[in-house]
């Protein structure tokens, strides 16, 4: 597991290094690799134990994750503590990512269930389908300006 949190990490050192904007991606390698150490980032993957399988709209998976605000932040140990929810390891210090409440109003229950906490689930796959959504609009700009269509630096 310690491997896994490490692999999470460094893509997420990768990513930061990247320049990406909103250090969206930065965030949640991290956040992966914090989950896998721990030990809550897997859940059953398997076809054959699944229903009612229908593909995720690239477009509006983008549009949700777009939209998701993402923040800078600290976990307040005392509150926690009022809750009762320990602090564990790597939950201290300097944090990145959405808040529950604004996951759950852009992309639904299922997502963020009653906006407190976060589907890693879920959110994996939004995500993903997000990165698809992406790689088809990079892709499709760069056979038009290849065709010469539109100029390198030009406004799309």
């Amino acid at each position: 597991m310690q491997g896994q949190q490490t692999a999470g990490n460094l893509y997420g050192q990768a990513a930061q290094a990247s320049n990406q904007d909103s250090g969206l991606w930065s965030a949640l390698g991290n956040v992966a690799g914090q989950a896998a150490g721990a030990g809550k980032l897997f859940g059953f993957s398997d076809v054959n134990l699944k229903t009612d399988i229908e593909p995720q709209d690239p477009d509006q998976a983008l549009a949700e994750v777009a939209a998701t605000p993402v923040s800078k932040w600290k976990y307040d140990p005392a509150k926690m503590a009022e809750r009762g929810i320990p602090m564990e390891q790597g939950m201290g210090g300097q944090q990145t990512g959405p808040m529950a409440q604004d996951v759950n109003e852009e992309m639904g229950e299922n997502a963020a269930p009653g906006g407190k906490k976060i589907n890693l689930v879920t959110m994996n796959g939004k995500l993903m389908a997000s990165v698809q959504a992406l790689d088809k609009k990079v892709n499709k700009l760069a056979s038009m300006i290849g065709a010469g269509q539109i100029q390198a630096g030009a406004p799309a």
